[in-house]
């Protein structure tokens, strides 16, 4: 288990998660597509993701990611926007699933804190990230999946982005004692 509290930015606001987020023996997380980049609102940033813990693994101590992530768009701060590709769960860390309630019905939503390395060959280096994913495609009211990214360290520490899908899914997968 891990336990504290979740700050998550969907949409522009803040929404704060208290719970013990339970580490999801078998749970995953996966997705694809883009949302709009938070350098430039007429730019888009894409994704691909997968985070999992293997069935085996009863408290998630082991969580395994992938993926990468690339905005488009340019800030002074970021020139040549951001590109990065996610690589492993910060160890100490653990992959999350929670079931949270909200303003949308039956929302699954997964964390990792991940590294990640740069994918710009302009800027080398490596640091730390926070993903925050929610699949609101199950019950009877859908509206779009949400996907929220925090660069804390590195060559991209201070970007952040969050916002609905534009294009794409994101699929949680929870483990059978994890959510309904």
């Amino acid at each position: 288990m891990v336990s504290g509290i979740r700050v998550l930015a969907l949409f522009g606001s803040i929404v704060l998660l208290a719970s013990a987020c339970a580490a999801a023996a078998g749970g995953s997380a996966s997705g694809t597509g883009w949302i709009v980049s938070s350098l430039d609102p007429m730019a888009k940033a894409g994704l691909d993701f997968a985070f999992a813990c293997a069935p085996s693994d009863a408290q998630c101590l082991s969580p395994q990611a992938s993926g990468n992530y690339h905005d488009d768009g340019t800030s002074p701060a970021f020139p040549n926007g951001v590109k990065i590709k996610l690589t492993d769960v910060v160890p100490g860390s653990a992959f999350g699933l929670w079931p949270v309630t909200g303003p949308v019905p039956d929302q699954r939503c997964a964390q990792a804190q991940l590294t990640y390395l740069s994918n710009d060959p302009n800027v080398i280096g490596s640091g730390t990230a926070s993903v925050t994913v929610c699949d609101n495609s199950h019950g009877m009211v859908k509206t779009a999946d949400t996907f929220a990214i925090q660069l804390f360290s590195g060559p991209f520490a201070g970007y952040q982005d969050s916002a609905p899908l534009g294009g794409g899914q994101i699929l949680i997968t929870p483990a059978p004692t994890t959510l309904p």
